[in-house]
């Protein structure tokens, strides 16, 4: 009996290593576990110009609110999707960083626009999901390097810090603005760029 889990647990180990080694997925040595999640990248929230696009963002998380009634077509088997774990926000969050327009920080503003829709926790925005975010190359220079104050890495680690806290994530990088977390047997890192 013994001898058997040995060898299933050779055998497992010796399956994942070769997978590595064909650079193809490791088949799971542990139970299978579903985890629905959602992914969105580049809102490109905007504010003084362009504002139809806030709208739209708006429309896609109306729509992924909906999505936990909605079934999966018939040949993924016809059940309920069910309720996301979070939706992870791939970078572009805001589209002018660190910009004046109007005499106004236009990245201060669109990045509000951006905290209203998508909140933090699922309960402090239109999203009722946590949301997951990183920055992209129209999120802003790196912090200490902005013109006119506006900081969305800044933003960025406090919220890292507010997502520890409330334990929905599990590290944060030494400079705050990396992090991950688990789910299930699943491991999320957030590597921004």
């Amino acid at each position: 009996m013994a001898a058997r889990r040995l060898h299933a647990a050779i055998s497992c180990y010796a399956r994942a290593l070769a997978s590595l080694l064909l650079f193809l997925p490791a088949p799971s040595c542990a139970a299978a576990a579903d985890v629905t999640f959602l992914v969105t990248s580049d809102s490109h929230y905007d504010a003084l110009e362009n504002e139809d696009r806030n709208e739209r963002n708006r429309a896609t998380i109306d729509e992924m609110n909906r999505i936990a009634a909605v079934r999966w077509p018939k040949p993924l088997g016809g059940d309920v999707i069910g309720r996301p774990r979070g939706v992870a926000v791939l970078g572009d969050v805001i589209d002018d960083g660190d910009r004046m327009r109007e005499g106004k920080n236009q990245g201060e503003l669109q990045f509000r626009h951006f905290l209203a829709d998508f909140g933090l926790d699922g309960t402090d925005g239109r999203l009722k999901y946590p949301v997951f975010e990183g920055w992209g190359n129209h999120d802003g220079p790196p912090i200490g390097r902005q013109r006119f104050g506006f900081s969305f890495q800044s933003h960025l680690k406090d919220r890292n810090n507010l997502r520890m806290q409330k334990r929905l994530i599990d590290h944060i990088s030494a400079n705050g603005l990396h992090y991950s977390w688990t789910w299930g047997n699943v491991y999320f890192i957030q590597l921004n760029l």
